[in-house]
């Protein structure tokens, strides 16, 4: 690259439920560009939308991904799929399974389809005290496709970060993270997950 020429702004693109849609993909911009100090700018997109499962994103490829042209796509789902709706009657909208298939063909188009890194982000932990119909909390589901969401990253040959465990801080309340429903993040935890991914995208080859 010449002396003169400005460094390509890489295109990252989060895929992702209302957690991403709360807006802490917005905070990783800044925290990215500013912060790191790479010299490599940043530009992100927050395709996260409210209610989203992996069961219908992966069919809004087109316009919610590859029409950004991404370059790094961070991809999180699952606490809508393991959602009983009773569109499913005794079924969540994804059994585990489904969600894995489901996900995994996402992975699928952001590297073929689009030539992106993909990164997947587990979900993190929750403080809902609910039974879910299946007879299991719904923190310990959240695990289950958690634990769905690695296994087929690992398939994959791509990065999964749990953020179960990175969310998590030694000197922070983890009360202090979460919004007062238990799932969404409190502006201090869309802080912590722009950092983390900030992290995580530092991780990644620079060319």
């Amino acid at each position: 690259m010449g002396s003169m020429d400005k460094p390509k702004t890489r295109t990252v693109v989060v895929w992702g439920d209302s957690i991403a849609a709360s807006g802490w993909p917005q905070l990783l911009e800044t925290t990215f560009n500013v912060c790191c100090n790479t010299g490599l700018p940043l530009r992100v997109v927050n395709s996260g939308q409210g209610g989203n499962p992996a069961a219908c994103a992966r069919k809004e490829f087109g316009q919610n991904i590859l029409a950004h042209q991404p370059d790094v796509v961070i991809i999180q789902f699952g606490l809508n799929d393991q959602r009983f709706d009773g569109s499913r009657g005794p079924l969540p909208i994804s059994t585990p399974d489904e969600f894995g298939d489901h996900l995994a063909e996402m992975i699928r188009l952001c590297r073929v389809e689009a030539c992106a890194e993909v990164i997947v982000f587990g979900n993190h932990r929750t403080l809902v005290s609910l039974m879910l119909p299946s007879g299991i909390s719904y923190d310990e589901t959240v695990c289950v496709y958690n634990r769905v969401a690695a296994t087929v990253a690992a398939a994959a040959g791509v990065r999964f970060v749990g953020m179960r465990e990175a969310l998590q801080h030694p000197d922070i309340p983890y009360t202090r993270l979460l919004a007062d429903d238990g799932v969404h993040l409190s502006p201090l935890g869309m802080e912590c997950y722009s950092r983390i991914a900030a992290t995580e995208l530092l991780r990644l080859p620079k060319n």
